[in-house]
């Protein structure tokens, strides 16, 4: 399997999302008093305990002697920036491939440029469509993991009321730790 193929990606992440939806109330639901009990929902309950984690940890963990080291959680932070950096880079333009035989060039509106080099053989064409649809399937990656972190963005915000960064962290935490599937394609960006 090619490292931008990623079958069940969407089938594994909707499954999450979909499982993180508030359930219709039941019709004689059990009265508790206990005001420290977690979701019935285990998605929403690590989703809830990772908003709670994101909001009260601070940047930077003292340890001894007063040596300051990088967080977990700012470590996460950065790699959430790094991905969504490369996540710009890449919708920068839909292709841009150079190889031995020819340069492509593809904007988002369909404007498409095909440069052959000087030296340029037919043999050569397979080898340059080759590279321009490995260029593609990762845009394509890119899009689905993007798409699918604005996703979980949304439900961050509606469960928790969080926004801005710690929504961003949030989401992308949750994402990273209930779906293999999206953890190992994201790391094709980092």
């Amino acid at each position: 399997m090619d490292r931008l193929d990623h079958p069940g990606l969407e089938q594994e992440v909707d499954a999450l999302l979909n499982g993180l939806q508030p359930s219709a109330p039941a019709q004689q639901e059990p009265v508790s008093f206990d005001v420290n009990a977690a979701p019935a929902n285990p998605l929403q309950a690590r989703l809830l305990a990772l908003a709670q984690e994101v909001s009260a940890a601070p940047a930077t963990e003292t340890v001894h002697f007063g040596i300051e080291e990088e967080s977990s959680l700012r470590r996460e932070e950065n790699e959430l920036q790094t991905f969504l950096e490369t996540m710009k880079d890449e919708m920068q333009f839909l292709a841009h491939v150079r190889t031995p035989a020819a340069e492509t060039f593809m904007t988002w509106d369909g404007d498409t440029r095909t440069t052959l080099s000087a030296a340029w053989q037919p043999s050569q064409a397979q080898i340059h469509l080759a590279a321009l649809d490995k260029h593609l399937r990762r845009k394509l990656l890119a899009l689905r993991l993007t798409l699918m972190l604005a996703a979980a963005l949304l439900r961050v915000t509606l469960l928790t009321g969080l926004t801005g960064p710690a929504a961003w962290l949030t989401a992308y935490r949750f994402l990273k730790d209930a779906s293999t599937a999206w953890r190992e394609a994201a790391q094709t960006f980092l």
